[in-house]
């Protein structure tokens, strides 16, 4: 009878040599620009609408309230299914709509007391300025106000310094987002907000990881967009995903509308003490929007330093282990199937399926080794390219 080995150590404690990896860098036709986008982060996007969400649903988990409204009117939990992410959301009651607009969850197709599955996805970044790596969320990623009263008393609604939006963005959405590693390459920008209208209603300036734009970043021509606030900006125009749906984020159902599907979402400039300014789905900014509006859109942007600078490699992992893990005697090691994740110091990974070479496996005699991974050295990937969404 042939014996065999088993190769644990492929499954328990594969050795990753780093050396000659020190020096990873952008290649020179690899830059990126403005209007290019990239992946950072991960958050809830798309709605699980399979039998899935049954598979979901019968899995134990704790829930926790969002906190809406000093209430339980929705509640989340957060679990992984063969190594995906997912979020479940449940409505007990709807959030409440200010402004004209009708219940926007139960239009959206989201009712009371039924539960809604979303997958965690990578978030797609837009580059805005490669030289700092500022960059604004692609989409809308979740819809919230920008305070949650307009009550003036002791404070203004509108002061985006004291907003709650601040609040959540530097806090729940900051920590739902990132790793550890990804916060690290994350700065923290001086942030100057002068009124719209009047000095009056300047707010104080802020240091912040996470923050909207203003409406002078918004009409920035050098970041892409239109120059004129009153312009229905294609650069401008936004789609919300459909957790923030969920949430309560209006967008077009107009058929005949070239604008169908595009949302609303906030700037961080304050018009006067209870408005505050925002873009339009049209793509045009609005500069009187009611603060405490729950169904306006987020898109949040930030910087994580030169793009186009060299990076350098912080870790590997092993993300796909080898398809063969038991050889016999004398037979040669395959790799084929092993993957790996590299994880860079701007926070960005990749996945290397190629590029790299094992040794010290031996299968002269039966028994348990380690194997040693060696990758060569390597270049970060070419940016995916994006182009402006065309009008529908």
């Amino acid at each position: 009878m042939k014996r065999t080995k088993r190769i644990l150590s492929v499954l328990l404690s594969l050795i990753i040599a780093l050396a000659g990896l020190a020096a990873l860098c952008v290649p020179a036709n690899a830059v990126y620009k403005v209007g290019d986008t990239l992946e950072y982060g991960s958050y809830p996007q798309t709605e699980v609408t399979d039998t899935l969400g049954d598979t979901l649903n019968a899995m134990s988990g704790s829930w926790t309230s969002y906190g809406y409204n000093d209430s339980d009117c929705m509640m989340y939990r957060d679990v992984t299914y063969n190594n995906a992410k997912y979020r479940g959301v449940v409505i007990t009651s709807n959030r409440p709509i200010t402004g004209s607009y009708s219940n926007t969850q139960k239009d959206n197709g989201y009712l009371k007391n039924n539960v809604y599955w979303f997958k965690i996805e990578p978030i797609r970044w837009r580059v805005l300025d490669p030289s700092t790596g500022f960059l604004l969320c692609d989409s809308i990623i979740d819809s919230q106000p920008f305070s949650t009263s307009l009550s003036t008393s002791g404070y203004n609604p509108c002061n985006y310094a004291r907003s709650t939006i601040r609040t959540w963005l530097n806090n729940n959405f900051y920590n739902t987002a990132f790793t550890a590693t990804e916060k690290s390459a994350i700065q923290t920008t001086a942030l100057t907000t002068p009124s719209a209208l009047s000095p009056d209603y300047d707010s104080p300036s802020t240091n912040d990881k996470i923050f909207l734009l203003s409406m002078e970043e918004a009409t920035k021509k050098a970041y892409g967009f239109s120059e004129d606030a009153a312009t229905c900006d294609m650069r401008k125009l936004m789609e919300g995903s459909d957790y923030a749906k969920c949430q309560g984020l209006w967008y077009c159902k107009d058929v005949q509308s070239v604008y169908i599907d595009f949302s609303c979402w906030w700037l961080r400039t304050p018009w006067s003490p209870v408005f505050v300014c925002g873009v339009e789905h049209d793509g045009h900014i609005n500069d009187t929007i009611a603060a405490n509006h729950v169904n306006f859109g987020i898109c949040p942007a930030m910087k994580i330093g030169n793009l186009n600078a060299g990076v350098t490699l912080n870790s590997i992992a092993v993300k796909t282990m080898p398809s063969k893990t038991v050889y016999n005697v004398g037979e040669s090691f395959s790799q084929s199937g092993l993957t790996l994740t590299a994880t860079y110091s701007d926070g960005s990974k990749e996945t290397i399926k190629s590029g790299f070479t094992c040794s010290g496996f031996s299968s002269a005699a039966a028994g348990t080794k380690p194997s040693r991974s060696r990758i060569r050295a390597r270049r970060r990937p070419l940016p995916s390219q994006s182009t402006p969404q065309p009008l529908r």
